[in-house]
């Protein structure tokens, strides 16, 4: 079930698998920092809205992976959030695997034990792993 859509990215939901996935759009090339920031927060707004457990973000498309202050952000505010509301399983499409966040995380004390994220280059490989959580 689509819940949001805009020219850089949608989030559609599977309540019966407690499933959230959000897809980046080539458009979102076009955001700045906030505008990127203002989109990733509608991932939060949406899991206050529903019980989720899981999440699989297709990232291919997404065009910030080499700006440290969004990288940051994510990191140090978005993810404890995410952590926060419950999320069990996160899993990130790219297009080609790479090493997770969480292994250069400064602050990993409890993290491992909340929350996993994995890198996939391919989405059914992520679909099966998330069902396994």
């Amino acid at each position: 079930m689509r819940i949001y859509t805009s020219l850089y990215s949608s989030i559609d939901i599977e309540p019966e698998k407690k499933l959230m996935r959000v897809t980046w759009f080539p458009k979102s090339v076009d955001l700045d920092e906030e505008g990127v920031k203002k989109e990733i927060n509608k991932i939060l707004d949406y899991l206050i809205e529903y019980p989720i457990s899981n999440i699989i973000v297709d990232s291919r498309k997404y065009p910030f992976r080499a700006n440290e202050t969004i990288q940051h952000w994510i990191n140090h505010i978005y993810m404890p959030q995410i952590i926060d509301l419950g999320i069990k399983r996160y899993a990130i499409i790219v297009e080609k695997k790479v090493t997770s966040m969480f292994e250069t995380f400064e602050n990993t004390d409890d993290i491992e034990e909340d929350i996993q994220v994995e890198y996939f280059a391919n989405t059914q490989e992520a679909e099966i792993w998330i069902a396994q959580g």
